[in-house]
């Protein structure tokens, strides 16, 4: 059974059996990659989503067995952007089909690793989801192009996190009519509880 390496972001992990993890990485070259690694629970406390990798792995279909994960270094990300990673996380695991290369939300996935500081990072979320949109979104091409032109103008505008948040519910609305996305829910739950004890505290 041949084995391939790449170099790879990790997106989510979970227990899998007594040993195991099933993980699910964004690869440079081999696209969304999901496997089961035997025996890395051990290793969870370095497994930690948006980690990057140097990933072997093998194997057919839709789950692969993941042989090895050897850690390429970096900090991980600060607690106070994890709601935005795991929307990202979220939309990565739905709406990207495995083994499709695509090097463009790589080298996005890359860089919000790179990042540093919550406001880095949540600018780097909502410059990703449009490029994930533009690729796999089941909508109207026109009308997604509007939303997503709003988007990156507020990103590239330095925007506050509850503006971003209402253009990518809408980006999300209308690349994926329909699909309720929970963790675009969460963290428009926590900006409205976050601007109402803002009110009261003004007031």
């Amino acid at each position: 059974m041949a084995m391939v390496s790449d170099e790879a972001v990790l997106i989510h992990a979970r227990p899998f059996r007594e040993s195991s993890l099933m993980l699910d990485f964004m690869t440079a070259e081999h696209g969304r990659i999901s496997g089961i690694g035997r025996g890395l629970k051990r290793r969870a406390a370095g497994l930690q989503p948006w980690s990057r990798h140097v990933i072997r792995f093998a194997g057919r279909g839709d789950l692969r067995q993941i042989r090895g994960v050897e850690p390429m270094g970096g900090s991980l990300p600060p607690p106070a952007a994890a709601m935005w990673l795991m929307l990202l996380g979220e939309l990565i695991l739905r709406c990207v089909p495995r083994q499709h290369p695509d090097g463009e939300l790589y080298q996005a996935c890359r860089e919000i690793c790179r990042s540093s500081g919550e406001s880095a990072i949540v600018h780097r979320v909502a410059a990703t989801v449009p490029v994930v949109a533009v690729n796999y979104a089941r909508t109207d091409a026109t009308d997604l192009a509007r939303a997503m032109q709003d988007l990156l103008q507020r990103t590239g505008k330095g925007e506050g996190a509850s503006d971003l948040l209402d253009v990518l519910g809408e980006v999300l609305a209308r690349a994926w009519p329909g699909m309720r996305f929970r963790s675009l829910e969460m963290l428009q739950a926590t900006s409205r509880r976050t601007s109402a004890r803002s009110l009261e505290d003004g007031g």
